[in-house]
C-alpha cells in the first residue's frame, strides 16, 4: 500500500481503544479498557448476589431447622418418649436461630462480611461431622441423615466456591467494591 493512501485512510483504532472508520458502530462501542472494568464490575456484583442467595438459602435451613426443633413432635422430627439427662433441654434449645441471624445480617453485603461465610462453613463442617458420627453410632437411621447431610455437603461446596478471593478482596479493603 502506497504511503498516501496510509495518511488519507483512517485509523482502524485510536487512543483508548475506541474502533473508528467502521460507520456508526466505531461511534458506540466502548474503550476496550472500559469494558474490562464494565466486566470486571458485573462479575463482583454477581459473586455478591450469588453470595446473598447462598446465605438466604443457609438462614431459611436454620429456620427451618429451629421450627422442627420447636415442634418436636411433627412429622420432620419425632421423639419416642421423653427426653432425659442434664443437658437434655439443650438438645432443643433453639440456638440454630443465631446463625439465621448472623446470616441475614450479612445479606447487606456479603463481600465486607466475609467472615461470615467463615462461620458458615465451620457451621456445615459441624453438621457433616455429627451427622457422619450418629450414622456410625447407630443413633438414627440413614433415612434421617440423608437429606440434612446433602445439604450440608451442598452448601459447604456452594461457600467455598462462591467465596470472595483476590481483587474482590481488595476492592472491598480499598472501600471500591460494589455497592451491596
Amino acid at each position: 500500500m502506497s504511503p498516501q493512501i496510509q495518511k488519507t485512510r483512517p485509523r482502524a483504532v485510536a487512543e483508548g481503544g475506541v474502533r473508528r472508520g467502521r460507520g456508526v458502530e466505531g461511534l458506540f462501542r466502548q474503550p476496550a479498557a472500559g469494558r474490562e472494568e464494565k466486566l470486571e464490575h458485573q462479575q463482583r456484583l454477581s459473586i455478591g448476589k450469588r453470595l446473598r442467595l447462598i446465605l438466604l438459602l443457609m438462614a431459611a435451613w436454620d429456620i427451618l431447622g429451629f421450627f422442627v426443633q420447636l415442634y418436636a413432635d411433627s412429622f420432620a422430627f419425632r421423639i419416642d418418649g421423653e427426653l432425659k439427662g442434664v443437658l437434655a433441654a439443650r438438645a432443643l434449645s433453639g440456638a440454630l436461630v443465631v446463625p439465621a441471624v448472623v446470616y441475614l445480617y450479612a445479606l447487606r453485603d456479603p463481600l465486607r462480611h466475609r467472615a461470615v461465610l467463615w462461620l458458615a462453613v465451620i457451621e456445615q463442617l459441624v453438621a457433616i461431622c455429627t451427622a457422619v458420627f450418629h450414622l456410625a453410632a447407630d443413633d438414627f437411621g440413614l433415612g434421617s441423615m440423608v437429606l440434612p447431610l446433602a445439604v450440608a455437603v451442598a452448601f459447604l461446596i456452594l461457600v467455598l466456591l462462591n467465596y470472595p478471593r483476590g481483587e474482590e478482596e481488595e476492592a472491598v479493603a480499598e472501600g471500591t467494591g460494589p455497592d451491596p
